[in-house]
């Protein structure tokens, strides 16, 4: 009878594991959109925001490696799908004007819904190399790290080093 009752826990325990994985894993999201969100609105005069908008993204990159893998998705690359989630955020807050500058494009003889295409296809497109940056930052910074930890206001330094050498690169 005791055998019974410990295998009906079993898996009630691991429903109750998952759900809390699950649970992590969203709120890790949740919380790179977020500061994705807050970058994308800090050029608006809310320039504080940009402090606030890091936290996630340096959060992923202070995680044991064990927890950044599984942070977001599992696999090897989660950090820096977790930059890539952050990038898309922030790219596509920040750019989201675009949407609306080139939606009316009907002065060029094209109709309405294939000006409304062009628009969301241009941010898409942008976005998706905004995030690319953010992806390529933090692939870096993982590696300069595996080769030659550095912590402190080094890291700070190297951080912005790199994240400036990466715009560089992609401009």
């Amino acid at each position: 009878m005791r055998a019974h009752s410990k295998t009906a826990a079993q898996p009630l325990n691991n429903r109750l594991g998952e759900s809390s994985t699950r649970l992590k894993r969203l709120r890790s999201v949740a919380g790179l959109l977020l500061g994705g969100v807050l970058m994308g609105l800090a050029p608006v005069n809310a320039w504080p925001l940009a402090w606030i908008a890091l936290i996630p993204l340096w959060g992923l990159l202070h995680r044991p490696q064990s927890s950044a893998r599984s942070a977001i998705l599992p696999g090897r690359g989660s950090a820096i799908a977790g930059a890539a989630i952050w990038g898309i955020a922030y790219h596509g807050t920040a750019l989201s004007w675009i949407v609306w500058w080139l939606k009316p494009l009907l002065w060029m003889g094209l109709p309405w819904i294939g000006g409304v295409a062009i628009a969301f296809f241009a941010w898409a497109f942008i976005t998706l190399w905004g995030a690319a940056i953010g992806a390529t930052w933090m692939a870096l910074m993982l590696a300069v790290n595996r080769w030659q930890p550095v912590t402190g206001w080094r890291q700070v330094l190297l951080g912005t080093a790199l994240w400036c050498a990466v715009e560089w690169v992609w401009s």
